[in-house]
């Protein structure tokens, strides 16, 4: 019979010393003088001792609660500068070249960057976003996709896709600048598509929508009433013509999505908001028929719906998930909340990104 290890409790284990420490002595032990001092002191080891409870609580309990994850997840790179103010959201992945490319924000509100991570030697190379005047692009940048020799970043409420060259990125120095040299606009008099996270599929590019309301908003023409309720959020896609966006398809997908891939005929929707678990919806494209058409930028096309009606299986991640990736079988996951902006992470083991088969999350 296989032995049973219950973990220790740590934190009831400090707080006991705590007691026996601070019982020691008593006031009528001390002098007056003394007896405040003792009881800040108290108080100060009590509240580092809590803290120290708390966070290996929550520890113990996201690692609990994601076992299935952790045991089975391959550890593939620290997150660039997640510790120096970081904050990551997209992540693609270039075959020819065997390299990561990730995306995100600064904390600070500097310039945006793009880290080149190559997937053997783990050498990182960062670039700093300009715009063609000159200027540091400071944007969200929330996801970013490589298509032949375009690199395509979200351009958030801009409505639209920055352009960037994959060979100038490759060529770059480490720590240069570099200023997209196109915009492919989503934007119309009657539409508009805010751009939080990108994909790309047989040659056609994703523009993926974060709904929530009321802040996370979206066109009016984007609600779509299905079997689960209403939807408002779009997953959009269409082909590149000279920096023309030419519609070819469109999703309706569920609130608070905040990344998209394929795979296989299938499609995985990345969804997470706050401290919770994430969640990965996986969706099976050969069981899912469009049932009408919609306009999106001017042109009708094919609508399909991605809901809880549908969804084929759900899968638990650690939280605050941004953009995902397929590489070989394998999803990638990338993660917020190890940033500064939300700390939380670093003790969650998310200060890294980690690949996994999904077949073993069964």
């Amino acid at each position: 019979m296989e032995k049973t290890v219950i973990p220790p409790d740590y934190g009831f284990f400090f707080l006991r010393t705590c007691d026996t420490i601070c019982t020691m002595y008593t006031d009528k032990d001390l002098k007056p003088k003394q007896s405040k001092k003792s009881r800040l002191l108290y108080i100060l080891l009590v509240t580092v001792v809590l803290i120290i409870t708390i966070i290996i609580g929550a520890k113990m309990l996201y690692k609990k609660s994601l076992d299935k994850y952790y045991k089975n997840c391959n550890e593939l790179f620290t997150i660039p500068d997640i510790d120096k103010g970081f904050i990551p959201q997209g992540i693609a992945f270039n075959k020819e070249n065997n390299m990561y490319l990730l995306t995100g924000y600064m904390g600070n509100g500097s310039a945006s960057p793009i880290y080149l991570i190559d997937a053997d030697s783990k050498s990182v190379k960062k670039v700093l976003m300009y715009t063609p005047e000159n200027k540091p692009f400071k944007g969200h940048a929330g996801g970013l996709s490589v298509i032949g020799n375009e690199v395509y970043v979200a351009g958030s409420t801009d409505y639209c896709m920055y352009v960037f060259s994959l060979d100038d990125l490759l060529n770059a120095e480490n720590n240069s600048t570099l200023s997209y040299k196109d915009i492919v606009s989503l934007k119309n008099d009657d539409d508009f598509l805010r751009v939080s996270f990108t994909s790309e599929n047989n040659g056609i590019l994703f523009a993926g929508e974060f709904h929530k309301s009321p802040i996370f908003y979206t066109h009016e023409s984007h609600e779509i009433s299905t079997q689960d309720g209403v939807q408002n959020a779009y997953l959009f896609g269409f082909k590149v013509n000279e920096n023309t966006a030419e519609p070819a398809i469109v999703y309706s997908i569920p609130d608070k999505v905040q990344g998209a891939c394929f795979h296989d005929n299938k499609v995985y929707l990345s969804i997470s908001h706050g401290a919770a678990p994430a969640e990965i919806c996986e969706y099976d494209l050969k069981k899912i028929e469009s049932s009408q058409t919609h306009t999106v930028l001017g042109k009708e096309i094919p609508l399909y719906v991605l809901d809880d009606s549908n969804v084929s299986h759900k899968y638990k991640i650690p939280p605050m998930s941004e953009e995902i990736i397929f590489v070989n079988d394998d999803l990638v996951t990338l993660h917020e909340c190890a940033s500064n902006r939300y700390i939380f992470g670093k003790f969650i083991s998310a200060k890294k990104t980690y690949s996994i088969n999904l077949q073993k999350m069964f």
